[in-house]
């Protein structure tokens, strides 16, 4: 990856952080000076921080982000629901941007249009917008082309660009050479001319019909490649290819937050054994100079002195290679505040979501694995605890709902505390709820008592399609997430007051 855009995706995915902490300040004090200082602060970098790649979509929405939040800090404009959630969801589609800027070079072809739809709701014009939903994955044409060409890809070890070029049909009529056109991209490494359309019987073929695409590799700069094409730029597309193609059944995709060298957990688990190892023999020694003293008490302190000398760095090297493991929980929970997000507005549900204790390091192999229990834990939250508005008026609550996700350490342990202040749990409903399915016999459901029968929700085979109001909404599927905790060397525990909320712990 090119060093410049390398630097930008961690410069931008800091930014972003910051601002969404920002916003979700001001969701909570609107007037709050400093706080819109900093988002102002944030969102003026970024700006300028995108300028410097073909990100014009994306400048454009920041550009509007920014004019309204200096509006807020002269006075002249108050930042309401309505301007937040369109400052947020400029944020969010940044976000998604610069991910498809990291995948793939380039920003998807929506991004112009949905960025004019950004603006038109910062101005007011729109008083609500759908979720555009997550950024493209790349084009089908690209996938072919990889796949196409995967060998030379490899083998030439370093990022390719790679250009599809659509002739105008009748692009022969205007003088166009579709070939000569592309035939100027400097330093072609793979070329083909592809039918767009079927080829006709030859009575029916039009000579003066154009009916190729071009696509190849180039090894040049990916702006060399864009100025060859420039005369027609409304007819081609341009994506950087990376040097390595992953399998379909990887799933990675690469973090430019995290600079890191990748090693197998083996490897680790090894040198911790060989650590071990290490210090089974350092208490040997300590043995040796114990006798060395009853032969010769000056060879004994020499002994011993070395045998002090190795334990310190047997204990520093246990340290290090414990420390190789432990990773912030940041990167991990980095979505989830989009997640929740995007979750409430397409329910209805108005939701302030808290995050603290992000930065809590844990091992490498349970940082990879949380995110998924997470997420269902946090999407059952939202879409069966947490009551919808007119629920929560007649309940006597804020229309605005709480959920909130902190990480502790306690002692050895990392505990992850997701609570809501949603409509509770109902043992006795979850009592009928377990019977109905087969989960439990009746006279062992009733003979439970409240905090018993509402771990039933993690039982295997328990779920519910009632509403809140029927059996408070929780279970479906939670069996999954106290399987891939208990896989984990962890546990899972839940604590809810009817009307109140429900929390769920996993340690």
């Amino acid at each position: 990856m090119d060093e410049l855009l390398e630097q930008f995706l961690i410069e931008a995915r800091e930014l972003i952080a910051q601002a969404g902490d920002d916003f979700d300040r001001l969701a909570r004090d609107a007037a709050d000076r400093p706080t819109i200082d900093s988002a102002f602060r944030a969102i003026h970098t970024l700006k300028g921080s995108v300028a410097i790649f073909d990100m014009a979509p994306a400048g454009l929405a920041l550009h509007a982000a920014e004019d309204l939040l200096d509006s807020a800090r002269s006075g002249a404009r108050t930042l309401d629901a309505a301007s937040l959630g369109a400052l947020v969801a400029i944020l969010d589609e940044t976000d998604r941007w610069v991910d498809a800027m990291e995948r793939t070079g380039v920003l998807p072809a929506s991004a112009g249009a949905v960025a004019d739809r950004l603006v038109a709701r910062i101005a007011g014009e729109e008083a609500e917008t759908a979720p555009s939903g997550p950024a493209e994955a790349a084009p089908a044409w690209l996938d072919t082309l990889c796949a196409r060409e995967k060998e030379r890809i490899e083998a030439a070890g370093t990022e390719l660009v790679a250009f599809r070029y659509a002739p105008d049909p009748e692009c022969f009529f205007r003088g166009d050479d579709p070939l000569a056109i592309a035939g100027g991209v400097p330093d072609i490494a793979a070329f083909a001319i592809l039918p767009a359309e079927p080829w006709p019987a030859l009575a029916e073929f039009e000579p003066y019909h154009c009916n190729v695409i071009l696509e190849g590799l180039s090894r040049a700069p990916i702006d060399a490649v864009r100025a060859a094409l420039r005369l027609v730029a409304d007819q081609t597309q341009i994506a950087l290819v990376p040097a390595h193609i992953a399998d379909e059944d990887e799933g990675f995709v690469p973090n430019a937050s995290q600079k890191s060298l990748r090693v197998e957990t083996a490897r680790i688990d090894a040198l911790a054994d060989g650590v071990g190892e290490l210090i089974v023999a350092s208490n040997g020694l300590a043995h040796a100079a114990d006798e060395a003293d009853r032969l010769d008490p000056r060879i004994g302190a020499r002994v011993r002195a070395a045998h002090a000398e190795l334990e310190r760095a047997v204990n520093d090297m246990r340290r290090a290679v414990m420390a190789v493991r432990m990773v912030s929980l940041a990167p991990t929970l980095r979505r989830l505040p989009r997640m929740v997000r995007e979750i409430a507005e397409a329910l209805g549900k108005p939701v302030r979501f808290d995050m603290r204790g992000e930065n809590t390091e844990v091992d490498k192999g349970i940082a990879d694995a949380l995110y998924e229990p997470l997420l269902h834990i946090v999407r059952n939250a939202l879409d069966h605890g947490v009551e919808g508005p007119e629920q929560r008026r007649a309940a006597g609550k804020p229309e605005t709902a709480a959920l909130s996700l902190q990480v502790r350490r306690d002692a050895d342990h990392v505990v992850i505390a997701i609570e809501d202040d949603g409509a509770g749990i109902d043992p006795a409903r979850i009592r009928d709820a377990a019977v109905a399915r087969g989960v439990v016999e009746r006279e062992a459901a009733d003979a439970m008592d409240d905090a018993h029968a509402t771990r039933l929700i993690f039982a295997p085979g328990f779920s519910t399609a009632a509403q809140v109001s029927a059996v408070s909404g929780r279970g479906v599927g939670l069996d999954a997430v106290k399987a891939a905790t208990e896989q984990l060397g962890g546990s899972i525990d839940i604590a809810s007051i009817v009307g109140s909320g429900t929390t769920i712990r996993l340690r």
